[in-house]
C-alpha cells in the first residue's frame, strides 16, 4: 500500500447536475481510479493526461444518470473495468429513460460485469478501496473508503443527506447507512457526490440528519 501522503484526489463537477467525479491516484505509482464518471469525459481525461495517470477502473457509487452517464465513453476511452453493486444494475440499465425524463439523449449503457457486495477490499495497483454497502438513496449505493478518505456518492453531503423519494429509496435504509459511516474515525474526509468535501466529525456534530435525528426524508 502506498504512503498516505502520496494519495491525491481531484474533484470535477460535471454535467448539468454538477455531480462530483473524483480522480484518485497514488502520486508515486500513478495508479488511478475514477469515481463516478458522470459526464464530460474529455475534462476528466485532460486531468488524467496532465498528471500522466494510469486509470485502472471506474467505481460507481450508484446508477443514477448524473453519476454514471459518462461511463460508456469513459470505458471506450480507457478500456478499463467498472465496479458497482448488483442492486443498482437496474438503475444503470434505465439510463436512457432517466435521460429522457430530463430531455437528455443517452445511448445504451454498458453491461456491468464486476459487482461489489460491500465489505470487501478492491485492490487496484497500489490503491486499496474498501467497499461499503450503504443503501437508502438507491438499493445498491456504495461508499468507497481509501485510507482516511470516504467517497460517499449521494448518501452524505456537507450539511445534508441524499433524497429517498426516488425509485428504490428508503429512509430507514438511509438512516442505517448514515449510522454506519458515522461510526468511522472522526477525521475521515467525506467526498460527496455533490458539493464540497467535509469530515465525519463535522457532520456528526453539525449535520442535523446525523446529530439530531432530524430524519424526515
Amino acid at each position: 500500500m502506498s504512503e498516505m501522503n502520496t494519495i491525491r484526489v481531484e474533484a470535477v463537477a460535471v454535467g448539468p447536475f454538477q455531480s462530483n467525479c473524483y480522480i484518485v491516484w497514488d502520486d508515486a505509482s500513478k495508479d488511478c481510479a475514477v469515481v463516478d464518471p458522470g459526464d464530460e469525459v474529455p475534462r476528466i481525461g485532460a486531468i488524467i493526461d496532465t498528471y500522466g495517470l494510469k486509470p485502472l477502473a471506474a467505481l460507481l457509487t450508484h446508477g443514477h444518470l448524473d453519476h454514471a452517464g459518462g461511463l460508456k465513453p469513459f470505458m471506450e476511452r480507457y478500456a478499463v473495468p467498472f465496479y458497482m453493486h448488483k442492486d443498482d444494475a437496474s438503475h444503470l440499465a434505465s439510463i436512457r429513460e432517466q435521460g429522457a425524463h430530463f430531455g437528455i439523449f443517452m445511448g445504451e449503457p454498458p453491461v456491468p460485469e464486476h459487482f461489489l457486495a460491500g465489505g470487501e477490499t478492491l485492490t487496484l495497483g497500489t490503491l486499496a478501496f474498501e467497499a461499503l454497502h450503504t443503501p437508502g438513496h438507491t438499493p445498491g449505493s456504495l461508499c468507497y473508503k481509501l485510507e482516511e478518505r470516504l467517497f460517499t456518492g449521494d448518501l452524505l453531503f456537507a450539511g445534508s443527506v441524499g433524497r429517498t423519494d426516488l425509485p428504490g429509496g428508503s429512509p430507514a435504509q438511509l438512516q442505517a447507512s448514515l449510522d454506519k459511516v458515522k461510526a468511522l474515525p472522526p477525521a475521515t474526509i467525506a467526498y460527496p457526490g455533490h458539493g464540497p468535501a467535509t469530515t465525519i466529525e463535522r457532520e456528526a456534530r453539525s449535520n442535523p440528519y446525523l446529530s439530531g435525528g432530524l430524519f424526515t426524508l
